[in-house]
């Protein structure tokens, strides 16, 4: 054939490319082709040509490599592995392409995946996995920037960042655990405090974000027979709002209390109405205060309490403090019925003495 390829001419090519050359044929062992059989060279290869590309199978010291060239081969025809495409080292290790697999300078306990780049990277690994099956570890150098990331679609699903945050929905997280989107979760969500878990002080819950002008509020959501919930309800000025019956601006606003037990908290109790000092109004003044004002001292008017609502802290002392006036007024007209029974027995016993006078005349 004219364009053929024969096993001569396979042979002159071989004898040309190195030397020496031994073809050895056993009836036990079989057929063996041996290229640099007294070990005379560092290297030795099998060159296959096309009409514009070298591909060559090369035995370089530690290992033994597919490459390829352009025609003419580039370095003077020298033919080593210009291109490589495909290495076996001696320890098994692999190399197609850019990419590694096998041992790592970890050591034999580890097999890993790299860069070809990175082989001999200690901290460049991409992936490794232990022999025993108890560790498999995935990897990134530390460059300062980048991330780990898991794609779907070739669109970043999650990503892990140099400094060790966490985003899901981002490739930019900017906490230690980002979430873009809606979570579906089950269990408890725990909060230590901030200063260290095992320590007193506080937990936060946060409705933030860092653009420093924005105004965020926090709304808490339930679920009722499979109705969403708006059970409570935080304003960006902290007011509070509780299933649209607790009102907390301030204050507390309400339509209804159930409690079996309110304590209020206090600065001063009316116990000053007792003091020897106090200037405590006479019933006559009260009277006319009454009748020129329609409420009693010292308390608001309807018209107050309308407009500003009912303090009733406030309201407790005062009304405290009338019960003890009050009190005051009634152990004075107990001095004075006392006093006007005396009286009323003194003159009782004088008419009696004219009476008995009156009858003996």
């Amino acid at each position: 054939m004219k364009n053929g390829f024969t096993f001569k001419k396979t042979l002159f090519m071989l004898f040309i490319i190195v030397t020496p050359l031994s073809i050895n044929a056993q009836s036990n062992d079989g057929d063996r082709f041996i290229i640099n059989e007294n070990y005379s060279n560092q290297w030795a290869r099998l060159q296959m040509n096309t009409d514009t590309h070298v591909f060559t199978w090369s035995n370089i010291k530690n290992y033994m490599g597919l490459s390829y060239d352009y025609l003419p081969p580039r370095g003077g025809g020298q033919g080593l592995a210009y291109k490589p495409v495909f290495r076996i080292y001696q320890n098994g290790s692999t190399q197609a392409g850019n990419a590694y697999i096998g041992l790592t300078v970890h050591g034999p306990y580890y097999a890993g995946f790299s860069h070809k780049d990175r082989a001999e990277d200690l901290n460049g690994y991409a992936f490794l996995q232990s022999s025993d099956g108890e560790y498999t570890l995935i990897n990134k150098k530390n460059t300062g920037s980048g991330y780990i990331a898991f794609r779907v679609g070739n669109q970043n699903k999650m990503v892990l960042t140099d400094s060790g945050r966490l985003g899901i929905g981002t490739y930019n997280p900017k906490q230690t655990f980002h979430v873009t989107g809606d979570s579906y979760m089950r269990g408890h969500v725990y909060l230590y405090a901030s200063n260290g878990d095992g320590q007193d002080g506080t937990a936060y819950i946060q409705a933030r974000d860092d653009s420093g002008n924005s105004d965020i509020g926090l709304q808490l959501r339930t679920q009722d027979d499979g109705e969403i919930t708006n059970a409570v309800y935080i304003s960006p000025q902290g007011d509070v709002d509780i299933a649209n019956m607790l009102n907390a601006t301030g204050g507390i606003q309400t339509n209804n209390i159930q409690a079996n037990k309110v304590t209020l908290n206090i600065g001063s109790f009316p116990d000053y109405v007792f003091a020897d000092d106090y200037s405590l109004m006479s019933i006559e003044e009260v009277a006319q205060y009454i009748t020129n004002n329609k409420h009693l001292p010292n308390m608001p008017s309807e018209k107050e309490m309308v407009a500003n609502g009912m303090d009733v802290s406030k309201l407790s002392i005062k009304m405290v403090e009338k019960i003890e006036e009050l009190t005051l007024y009634t152990i004075q007209q107990e001095k004075q019925l006392k006093s006007q029974e005396q009286l009323i027995k003194a003159l009782m016993r004088r008419i009696d003495r004219i009476e008995n006078k009156n009858t003996k005349q």
